[in-house]
């Protein structure tokens, strides 16, 4: 598909996804790094797709596929089956339970260009965990999914490889945290499982981060975690009291210096797709 796809070179070192968005001009946006690839039949079934919503005009914010990691002793398939529905059109009110393994990530979806471009005007780019700025930006713009059951993104590399504690150690965390916070307004949204979705994600970000700052072990570093808390409690008390209730919010909210395990998992998480 030469006419469809585009091969970019990215010889300044810049942000992956701005750079991408700049050499776009189709309807939908996917994003290939160099050392991963897709798989032919997975492709074929997609561009197919598409060809057939773009001819029927039909209202579609996002296509979600599966992903293999080829990088592990034994390929590993992340399927979605049990949390959509196939072969049509859905919302939120479709979508069943997401287990810890199940979150979007980049590898899965393929975006309506548009809402890539609400997601560059309103989020920073640069200042969020690599690769995830495309898994929880577009969140608040999606109504309709479409669910291909195949490993379309195939990884040749774990993406977290190159990722080291120095690499956030020189984020100003707190300030990424309040972005995310900050980022919209979660109870504006009329789909209850789009807001519980995204008050998941957000415990998951609040761990990593209260995680990150208890591991530089700094007086400062532990006051930032707990001011994080602090400027959520004050800013949005709703919020607040639903990331409390979370799995991860409990390990998170502790006041002082989270225990050596509670940070294992954190990083645990950044590092497992």
């Amino acid at each position: 598909y030469p006419e469809t796809f585009k091969v970019i070179k990215n010889t300044e070192n810049e942000d992956i996804i701005a750079l991408a968005y700049r050499h776009a001009t189709g309807l939908y946006f996917k994003v290939l790094d160099s050392y991963d690839w897709v798989d032919r039949a997975s492709l074929v079934r997609v561009v197919e797709t598409l060809h057939d919503i773009i001819r029927v005009q039909a209202n579609l914010d996002v296509i979600v596929t599966d992903y293999c990691a080829f990088y592990e002793k034994k390929p590993r398939v992340v399927s979605y089956r049990s949390v959509f529905p196939k072969d049509k059109i859905f919302g939120w009110h479709e979508i069943k339970h997401f287990k810890k393994k199940q979150y979007l990530l980049r590898s899965s979806l393929i975006l309506k260009t548009r809402i890539v471009k609400e997601v560059i005007d309103n989020f920073s780019l640069g200042a969020t965990f690599p690769l995830e700025i495309l898994a929880y930006g577009p969140l608040p713009y999606l109504r309709s999914f479409c669910y291909i059951d195949m490993p379309l993104h195939c990884f040749g590399r774990n993406p977290f490889t190159n990722i080291s504690i120095d690499t956030f150690k020189q984020m100003d965390l707190l300030k990424v945290a309040r972005l995310y916070f900050d980022y919209y307004d979660i109870y504006s949204l009329r789909s209850r499982k789009q807001r519980n979705y995204m008050i998941k994600y957000l415990s998951m970000v609040t761990l990593i981060v209260s995680a990150l700052l208890s591991l530089e072990g700094n007086l400062e570093s532990i006051q930032d975690k707990d001011d994080l808390w602090n400027y959520l409690k004050y800013t949005n008390a709703k919020l607040y009291k639903e990331l409390k209730k979370t799995s991860y919010g409990r390990l998170a909210i502790v006041e002082g210096r989270l225990s050596n395990n509670v940070i294992k998992l954190a990083y645990y998480l950044i590092l497992k797709i």
